[in-house]
């Protein structure tokens, strides 16, 4: 099911590619990180300890978890590599909006 932002999560993450967004959408805790010039949005849950991803960082490239520092890359998404890789949610733009797919 699709749903509308009520802010532009892009633009927000490219002013700040250092940490990651999080944000709700109908009920909905997601993260958004600026990567290699594309925005991935996700679960804000760590798939390891389940911990929020605010307050984490970005370093080399990877979303470290500000809780036992684990890192994430959103493009890496075979469980056999990285135990308890994210859930990327599919997102498309929408005028000054995005539309995020919450499955």
């Amino acid at each position: 099911m699709w749903e509308r932002t009520t802010f532009d999560p892009e633009q927000s993450v490219r002013e700040n590619p250092s940490a990651p967004l999080c944000f709700e959408l109908k009920k909905w805790r997601l993260a958004a990180v600026w990567l290699r010039e594309e925005m991935y949005i996700f679960r804000d849950r760590c798939p390891h300890m389940g911990a929020s991803f605010e307050g984490g960082r970005i370093e080399d490239q990877k979303l470290v978890c500000p809780k036992h520092r684990y890192r994430f890359d959103p493009r890496d998404q075979d469980p056999n590599i990285a135990p308890g890789c994210l859930s990327l949610l599919e997102w498309r733009r929408s005028g000054a909006y995005i539309e995020i797919d919450l499955k």
